[in-house]
């Protein structure tokens, strides 16, 4: 492994950046909010992925191969310790940790993987690192990778240039070849993070506050009587049909003319007015944070790392029918300053206080995890268990919280539920009727 890290290329001004030991990462939003959530278990708070192989794997090659991920994209050398942010040299310890199983003659694959996924999701230790976890399985037909990262490093932009990235390295060292050819890197996330920070006081970013305070006070003013969280969660799973959800993400925004993201929070508000009577929901919304801001933006598109931006709004119900719902939905995220990104910037950085709320429910579509190239070696695969990237003692940041994305070709996604809002019944039935009226939606002419 060290004989194919020598003869990689990479950019020397980033490797420089980092040779003179931790680099502290200054604040960002997503860091405080991390912060402030004051997890139980914090270091049991991750993404993962499953990845399917075309062939076999060649696992020397395979963990030269992240060892040069890990030298390309610093953030997954990071550690967090003293409630910060620190990223380690190319030369500092184990970048990743790496285990195999050989369940070739398994007679129930699934049943085999689980536990031993539940064990590689809890063993992470932030504190010391390393934040990246891997773990191969030979099954009876195939090869399987399930890739765990805590989420303080990774987002789900990340993991699309994390796939992308690793299957350019691969295929490389496989062929022999030294020199990868990764694209060379134009910034760092401390780079990034330092621009926050400097952004944070600029004329452009206080404009925005009135109309943080507006929707802040909204949420403030309408928060639901008479309900007692019990920090007991469970989950409610959801999935639209391949033919509605193709209708939905390929004809939708004609049809309409608006996004993808207005579709789905208006089938939301409509559901959630069926199932609670409630016109009103304040919800959190999740963004990919990497908006450009300030006078110079940065190049974040291919940087690993956690730049999700978190912003409230308030959604109701709209009487005149699902058409104009949907306008109505389109003309208030159209107002959202720079797409939410400034939000946690005013609250979490420069601590304005006036602009916290407590939104009853977090949404957040994560977009297109689709199958691959047919010439990439590593493709997405939902079809095996991955253990939980969470552990159950962490409580939530909303009561309610669905995450969904475009699986395979189907919107796939979950409702998870604090019990002292939903009981089973409710949860399942506000899942149903969130897509039936997806289903509505495509059955307007």
């Amino acid at each position: 492994i060290a004989k194919f890290l020598i003869h990689f290329k990479t950019d020397s001004k980033f490797v420089r950046f980092y040779k003179t030991g931790m680099m502290i990462i200054p604040n960002t939003p997503i860091l405080v909010h991390f912060k402030r959530l004051a997890l139980q278990v914090p270091s049991h708070f991750n993404q993962s992925v499953m990845f399917s192989s075309s062939k076999r794997l060649n696992v020397f090659t395979l963990k030269a191969s992240f060892g040069i991920l890990c030298q390309y994209h610093d953030m997954l050398r990071a550690v967090w310790n003293d409630q910060q942010l620190k990223v380690r040299d190319v030369t500092a310890g184990d970048q990743f940790y790496f285990e195999e199983h050989n369940l070739k003659n398994s007679s129930d694959v699934a049943a085999d993987m689980l536990p031993l996924c539940e064990k590689l999701q809890a063993s992470i230790d932030i504190t010391n690192g390393p934040m990246m976890r891997v773990a191969v399985f030979h099954l009876p037909e195939k090869d399987t990778m399930l890739i765990v990262i805590h989420h303080l490093v990774v987002d789900g932009v990340s993991w699309r240039v994390i796939a992308e990235d690793l299957n350019k390295i691969y295929s490389t060292l496989l062929q022999g070849k030294f020199s990868v050819g990764l694209p060379k890197r134009k910034c760092s996330f401390a780079q990034y993070a330092q621009a926050i920070n400097e952004y944070a006081g600029s004329a452009e970013l206080q404009a925005e506050e009135s109309y943080w305070r507006t929707v802040a006070d909204k949420i403030n003013g309408n928060k639901p009587a008479g309900v007692k969280l019990t920090d007991e969660v469970s989950y409610a799973p959801f999935q639209l049909d391949a033919a509605n959800s193709a209708n939905l993400i390929e004809n939708g925004y004609k049809k309409f003319n608006t996004d993808i993201n207005a579709l789905l929070l208006t089938a939301l508000s409509r559901a959630w007015k069926e199932v609670t009577g409630q016109a009103f929901l304040s919800v959190a919304l999740e963004g990919h944070g990497r908006e450009p801001f300030g006078q110079q933006p940065l190049a974040l598109e291919r940087l690993v790392g956690w730049f999700t931006s978190i912003y409230p709004v308030a959604l109701a119900y709209e009487d005149g029918g699902i058409r104009t719902h949907v306008a109505s939905t389109q003309t208030m995220l159209q107002t959202i300053p720079n797409k939410g990104f400034g939000y946690g910037v005013l609250a979490n950085i420069t601590l304005k206080e006036i602009l916290k709320c407590e939104p009853l429910m977090t949404f957040n579509y994560l977009g297109s995890f689709e199958e691959s190239s047919s010439d990439d070696i590593f493709t997405f695969d939902n079809t095996l268990p991955q253990g939980n990237s969470a552990s159950p003692e962490n409580k939530a940041d909303t009561p309610l919280s669905i995450n969904c994305a475009l699986v395979n070709g189907k919107l796939s996604g979950a409702l998870s539920y604090d019990t002292g809002v939903f009981d089973e019944s409710q949860a399942y039935k506000l899942c149903e009727t969130f897509v039936a009226q997806l289903k509505s939606l495509n059955e307007q002419e």
